[in-house]
């Protein structure tokens, strides 16, 4: 049964390139592909990992029935057809066990995006869901019209659906991204902030959805010896207050055992990871890292794909001391090495652990494709 994760935020907090190193991430830790189905404007921070057939995607949007098509997706069809994107949609079949183990991760990018694409799906196709459709008119043959309310609340329905089938999978991680909205309850009428949907109903109750929840977003970082705050971004996995409105919170979470969360705090004690990047533009932190660490912590490997392996420290524990000098001032160096002693202290060093990135990177090239899998 896989675990799921959302990552949600606002544009420009790097969702779309944190996919591309989880699906590293997966590759080197479960040893399979990644399948994306992708409703969003592009997959251009994947590129590399298309390329190298460590990512297979179907764009969602050029499909004719994108409706039945993304659930039958979600459900273990795939296109034998299947080219920069676009599938043959009298190709799709079931994947075989044995194609299977060769998958460690399916990603949906991302709900918003889905949920607009079924809504002009309906209209399109002058679909009445419970109420009529409005303002109905043809032009050059072309359907158009305005969503109703059914129209919304099937969508909505829709959206909940497709997410709870997702733990069914055979794959260790389930990842799906989405847009941050802002709602309002139904009973109370306050604003509420969130994943965004279609309609402001289901707003606060998305996150709900997902075994784990991620909100990305920007923050200033006051760097010792530097006048004025650089921006960062970094992924909240606790409930947190928005930066400007302080009595509205964004929902976050992690669905852990205590043991398990109490290991993922001692790693991360301020309730984020920073979203790092190296001169040569690889992610020395970031959801990747995040994961790692709770498939650490859990200590067992995820969809039957054989046992956990042990993470090497090192990189991360490079990562925390560098925050000693990337983070506010109030936060002493001193905290810091107290968290690189701990780390050494209680996760072991494995000397046969997989390949470092680089390596990983170089070796990709030949990984087993499933059979009936297009790049």
């Amino acid at each position: 049964m896989a675990r799921t994760i959302l990552i949600y935020g606002e544009s420009g907090t790097f969702k779309s390139s944190n996919l591309g190193e989880i699906a590293e991430y997966l590759l080197s830790r479960f040893g399979g592909i990644t399948r994306l189905l992708t409703a969003d404007s592009g997959v251009a921070p994947m590129q590399e990992q298309i390329d190298r057939g460590v990512i297979q995607y179907w764009d969602i949007t050029t499909a004719k029935n994108p409706m039945g098509l993304f659930r039958k997706a979600l459900r273990g069809y795939w296109p034998d057809k299947l080219v920069n994107g676009k599938a043959d949609e009298n190709s799709f079949r079931p994947t075989t066990a044995e194609e299977w183990r060769g998958i460690s991760g399916v990603f949906v990018e991302g709900i918003t995006r889905v949920a607009d694409v079924m809504m002009q799906d309906l209209r399109e196709k002058g679909r009445d869901t419970g109420e009529p459709l409005q303002a109905k008119f043809q032009d050059s043959g072309v359907n158009f019209a305005q969503a109703s309310r059914g129209t919304y609340g099937f969508v909505q329905t829709y959206s909940q659906d497709w997410i709870g089938e997702l733990k069914t999978l055979p794959v260790p991680w389930v990842v799906v991204t989405a847009h941050e909205g802002k709602g309002e309850d139904l009973v109370s009428k306050k604003t509420v902030f969130g994943p965004a949907i279609v309609g402001k109903a289901g707003t606060d109750k998305v996150c709900g959805w997902f075994e784990n929840s991620i909100h990305t977003e920007s923050y200033k970082i006051q760097v010792k010896g530097e006048v004025k705050p650089r921006e960062g971004v970094r992924g909240c996995f606790v409930r947190h207050s928005d930066a400007e409105v302080g009595n509205v919170y964004w929902p976050a979470k992690l669905g852990l055992p205590p043991k398990a969360m109490a290991g993922v705090i001692k790693k991360f004690p301020n309730g984020y990871v920073a979203f790092r990047m190296n001169s040569e533009g690889v992610y020395t932190s970031g959801m990747h890292t995040l994961m790692e660490v709770i498939d650490t912590e859990m200590g067992v490997a995820l969809g039957g794909l054989g046992e956990a392996l042990e993470v090497e420290i090192e990189s991360e524990v490079d990562v925390e001391v560098a925050r000693a000098s990337a983070e506010p001032v109030n936060e002493p160096a001193e905290e810091v090495k107290d968290i690189k002693s701990m780390l050494a202290a209680s996760v072991p060093t494995v000397a046969d652990v997989k390949a470092s990135r680089p390596a990983v990177k170089k070796a990709v090239q030949g990984v087993r494709i499933p059979v009936g899998a297009k790049k």
